[in-house]
């Protein structure tokens, strides 16, 4: 076969592969529905739905609608903040539609918002992704009225929070990062990572109580304990991946949940700035050598 011909040869059409893609999306939503309406019990919802007139019904989906609307409009705000060239109905487009995806776990679904998006801008995930992350009301809305059980006990448990002096109290690791290969030791890689599964949960925990709470305690922990450990030039000192690989890659989970923990309360907490700036110069400073190595 020719390279010509490989060249050449037409691709599968789109098309027919968004209907599918569009139809297992329904399929879905209505199973959810379906699902939902048999845990309540059919009967009483449509009992209850029948109490209410035509005008009610119109009224409310009235004020259901104008609802999406304003939450569009805010999610084109933050598009266009973002820098997306996409125009105000584009941006109501790929919102509306996303819903469609609200009814999988965790409304991981809605996540198709960011293909449709690089579809049309070629903007990389990683480059729309705060577009999911940022909407704070949305989650706060769908924490507020979620009946799951496991949520609910999460809920309680963040609403209480942590200790700040028992979190300020946790040494930092400051040194160099060696750590035994997951595979090859694994029991002492266990006991080894500990104090750095520490520093995850602590300040993955800490941006989560501040998301529940909203009262500033937990946000401006957090900010205290990043601090800390950007003073001590923490996570800056390692050997080069081909000496200890393991290490390397503990350091890039740790980056990773700091920078996402700080995103998370930095807009919350006006009077840290210049603490949080600080934090930032040393989470690029130690990204900057995290990635410094050729292959990485």
């Amino acid at each position: 076969m020719s390279m010509s011909s490989i060249e050449t040869r037409p691709r599968p059409p789109r098309r027919l592969r968004d209907l599918a893609l569009l139809g297992g999306l329904f399929a879905l939503v209505i199973g959810g529905l379906a699902s939902l309406a048999a845990a309540t019990g059919w009967d009483e919802t449509m009992a209850q739905l029948a109490k209410l007139g035509p005008v009610q019904i119109g009224v409310l989906l009235g004020l259901s609608l104008v609802n999406y609307l304003l939450r569009g409009l805010r999610w084109h705000i933050f598009a266009t903040r973002l820098g997306l060239p996409l125009g105000l109905g584009q941006n109501l487009r790929h919102f509306l539609g996303g819903f469609a995806m609200s009814v999988t776990p965790g409304r991981v679904g809605e996540l198709i918002r960011m293909r449709w998006i690089a579809r049309e801008t070629g903007w990389a995930f990683e480059r729309t992704a705060p577009l999911v992350l940022i909407d704070r009301e949305a989650r706060r809305t769908y924490l507020a009225t979620t009946s799951d059980p496991i949520l609910l006990a999460a809920l309680d448990h963040l609403a209480f929070g942590q200790s700040c002096t028992d979190v300020l109290a946790q040494p930092v690791m400051s040194g160099e990062v060696r750590l035994p290969g997951y595979y090859i030791d694994n029991e002492a890689w266990r006991e080894a990572v500990k104090p750095f599964a520490a520093f995850e949960d602590t300040v993955t925990g800490l941006a989560a109580s501040e998301f529940v709470r909203a009262d500033g305690y937990a946000g401006n922990c957090l900010v205290d304990v990043l601090l800390r450990w950007a003073r001590a030039d923490a996570l800056t000192r390692f050997p080069t991946p081909d000496d200890d690989r393991q290490g390397w890659y503990q350091i890039e989970s740790m980056l990773f949940a700091a920078g996402l923990a700080l995103m998370n309360v930095r807009d919350t907490l006006p009077d840290r700035t210049a603490d949080i700036a600080e934090i930032d110069r040393w989470l690029k400073r130690a990204a900057d050598i995290h990635w410094s190595y050729p292959g990485q």
